[in-house]
């Protein structure tokens, strides 16, 4: 089981990594000046399958503590999949993962490592969202990365 103390040392780890990836992005006068006006409110979304609620939880707070997501939704589903040449049907999980696109890399790389599934569901999408949303996920995001 993975650890907040764990989920901590990861962060601690990359962090140099994160903060030269958006050093020239993040200015404390001008937070959107380097961005292309096309991408401007634009987030990412990810969409990961769970075998329970527990699991997605788990998962969701490892990255929200290390400031890689900004928001998680997790739903109950029925999933029916075709698993070593048989046909399954189970309850599932899902989260709905709200990001910064800059952070596609390591949201799904950081969701690889902690999941249990031998090959989990990790599909990301780009999406246009409101600019005070959009804020609030870039200072929940981003910006608590570089600071």
């Amino acid at each position: 089981m993975v650890t907040y103390h764990d989920s901590f040392k990861y962060v601690h780890h990359n962090r140099h990594k994160l903060r030269k990836t958006f050093k020239e992005l993040v200015k404390k006068d001008h937070i959107y000046s380097h961005y292309n006006l096309s991408n401007m409110n634009e987030i990412l979304l990810f969409y990961v399958t769970h075998p329970d609620a527990e699991h997605a939880q788990r998962i969701c707070t490892q990255l929200l503590n290390a400031h890689l997501i900004a928001c998680g939704n997790t739903y109950r589903m029925q999933s029916d999949y075709i698993w070593l040449e048989k046909h399954c049907q189970e309850e599932e999980y899902m989260t709905i993962l709200k990001t910064h696109p800059d952070l596609a890399q390591n949201v799904s790389d950081r969701i690889e490592e902690l999941h249990n599934y031998e090959v989990p569901c990790i599909i990301h999408r780009r999406v246009h969202c409101n600019e005070s949303y959009y804020k609030w996920v870039f200072n929940e995001t981003v910006r608590k990365l570089t600071n």
